[in-house]
């Protein structure tokens, strides 16, 4: 359970580097997929490890996810939608950062 607090703490500090730097935070969440992808492919138990992945991307897209809700939230009243801002490709991302988490968590779960 610690382990799994921590990781949704650091998905939670990912996506804030993510807005903070776009660049770094988009290495850093790739990194993970790319990790999680791995862990996914190969036969191995990721224990501990693989937990705290998943958590890490369940947190990161939960605040990806937030955002989306937020900003749809904000510029909907709007008359051109806060300058037509698009919050597709962060919706795509939430959804995709914790799909893989979950299915990280779920393999761990059955694996263990």
């Amino acid at each position: 359970m610690e382990r799994w607090i921590a990781g949704l703490l650091v998905g939670v500090a990912v996506a804030l580097v993510t807005v903070l730097m776009p660049v770094v935070g988009v290495i850093l969440i790739l990194v993970g997929l790319v990790a999680g992808g791995v862990l996914l492919v190969r036969q191995t138990r990721g224990g501990g490890s693989a937990m705290y992945l998943a958590a890490a991307l369940i947190g990161a897209g939960a605040l990806f996810f937030v955002g989306v809700v937020n900003t749809t939230a904000s510029c909907y009243e709007t008359v051109d939608f806060c300058g037509h801002a698009n919050v597709v490709p962060l919706l795509v991302l939430a959804v995709v950062v914790i799909a893989v988490g979950s299915l990280i968590a779920i393999r761990g779960i059955r694996r263990s």
